[in-house]
């Protein structure tokens, strides 16, 4: 092989050998970890806000409660006016009256999109009474990370 030859079979192995680099890249991805030290580095998984993250839940019922506790008895009747018996009814006021937070479960927990880095997400979200899911309502809700590496959620609900 001549000098000509062989300088441009060493550029074919760089020139494949940057490529292959450059697909790990794309296939990976290059973006800041969102870890407790707020490190940059290489994401290996997608470790962004995420709808059915434990503390996203958690949050999302804590609004919820907070919301159940704070609307006007008309208010809140409108907002679980799906399910329930006179008696649960009556049983809810009264645990309003009372300021006892209420149990809540959560079903259906799913993302309907990306806004900028966060998702957007909805969720069912039931009445726990006695053990027995009673009243359910809608939510929506958002999930974004904050400059600051912590997440801000927001939530609204909805009648079903």
């Amino acid at each position: 092989m001549d000098r000509s030859t062989k300088a441009i079979v060493a550029l074919a192995y760089v020139a494949g050998a940057l490529s292959a680099v450059i697909a790990l890249m794309l296939f990976v991805g290059l973006a800041p970890l969102h870890s407790k030290t707020g490190t940059p580095g290489v994401a290996l998984w997608s470790s962004g806000p995420k709808c059915d993250d434990p503390s996203t839940m958690r949050t999302v019922k804590e609004l919820a409660n907070d919301k159940l506790n704070a609307v006007s008895p008309s208010a809140r009747d409108f907002l679980l006016g799906s399910g329930g018996s006179s008696a649960d009814k009556v049983t809810i006021q009264k645990m309003c009256l009372a300021r006892t937070p209420f149990i809540l479960d959560a079903d259906s927990f799913r993302e309907r999109g990306t806004i900028g880095k966060g998702v957007s997400c909805a969720a069912v979200l039931y009445v726990m009474l006695g053990g027995s899911r009673t009243f359910e309502f809608s939510s929506e809700s958002s999930v974004e990370p904050t400059s600051d590496g912590k997440t801000i959620v927001t939530a609204r609900f909805m009648p079903n």
